[in-house]
């Protein structure tokens, strides 16, 4: 597939200001604004905003600070990032209503690093994100209204916590967990309670580190039997999830999804035997978006990355992409 089929709008190149937008994710907010990491000559790092023909920058770039994450942010300007400073240390900052703030600190006790992957945040300003803890084990953690709540932690019930927490509605956090009994489950917490979603066995196959969730609770992540077969699941809470239908092509491993609020519905996979491909669900089976070695702006994609903070309330989608002849660009879906 040529993927110059698929109405994508270019953003933001690298070039003479902007060096590298790698590893990072952009993200699109409910406005349609994207915002993204991206390196500057000399090893700086920032964070930027693109609306039609205009990037400018969002957060101030300081010496001290490097930026470690994607961004996320929402429809009324709110917006988080994860930053790696000199000595070490890190911390999840942004701006809140305009002005600037901390929402946790590996300085202040608590934590001894935030990572991986980046922060999440929701229509309210409430953030999820991952973090090392000071007493040992990770966590997974919310800022709700001022205080920092820790959701989640390894030890006596979690091994490892996946791939990038979501959170919608509520300050409810959805996470992809490993068990210490052996299941692969996604979970949903807030600062007084946690409960499972969905479970299976590990022994069964691989549940996806990448799932997403919308406003009224419904979840999507993929599955990888063991034998092979990769499936789309979409799980209500309570009710026997449903697969969803991808037509003629079978998938030998799903990678992650993004919905919207109007039941738009995307995951990355890759079809048995063929490429990387970003996918939407159509009211019976699936088209291809975008596809490693599709061709792009004149030439051949290499790599792309989103994740569920690339989508927004509105089905518009964010990525960036590498292409074979060394460019980089942040586009955004018509």
């Amino acid at each position: 597939m040529d993927s110059a089929s698929v109405a994508w709008l270019p953003l933001a190149w690298t070039g003479t200001r902007l060096a590298d937008f790698q590893p990072y994710v952009p993200a699109i907010d409910d406005s349609g604004a994207v915002v993204f990491q991206a390196g500057l000559a000399g090893g700086a790092s920032g964070v930027f905003v693109a609306r039609g023909d205009a990037v400018e920058s969002l957060f101030p770039t300081m010496p001290e600070h490097q930026v470690s994450s994607h961004p996320d942010r929402n429809a009324r300007g709110d917006a988080c990032v994860y930053v790696t400073r000199q000595d070490g240390s890190s911390a999840v900052i942004g701006v809140q209503q305009g002005r600037p703030i901390s929402y946790a600190d590996s300085r202040h006790g608590v934590f001894a690093g935030i990572a991986p992957l980046g922060p999440v945040m929701d229509a309210d300003g409430s953030v999820g994100f991952r973090a090392s803890l000071a007493d040992g084990g990770e966590a997974v953690c919310a800022w709700v209204g001022g205080e920092v709540h820790v959701l989640a932690r390894t030890g006596e019930q979690f091994t490892a916590f996946h791939g990038l927490p979501v959170i919608r509605g509520a300050a409810a956090v959805l996470f992809r967990a490993d068990t210490c009994d052996g299941l692969q489950g996604l979970y949903r917490a807030t600062g007084s309670r946690m409960w499972p979603v969905f479970e299976r066995p590990a022994a069964q196959g691989r549940l996806a580190f990448f799932p997403t969730q919308n406003a009224s609770g419904e979840v999507v992540c993929g599955w990888a039997s063991v034998e092979g077969d990769a499936r789309v699941l979409r799980i209500r809470e309570g009710c026997e999830p449903v697969d969803v239908d991808t037509g003629d092509i079978r998938f030998e491993s799903l990678r992650g999804c993004l919905m919207g609020e109007g039941g738009e519905l995307c995951f990355t996979g890759t079809p048995r035997g063929g490429r990387l491909g970003l996918y939407r669900v159509l009211a019976r089976g699936v088209e291809c978006l975008l596809e490693e070695g599709g061709l792009i702006e004149g030439a051949r994609v290499q790599a792309f990355a989103l994740n569920p903070v690339s989508m927004n309330a509105r089905g518009r989608l964010a990525v960036r992409i590498l292409l074979d002849d060394g460019r980089q660009l942040v586009a955004a879906s018509r």
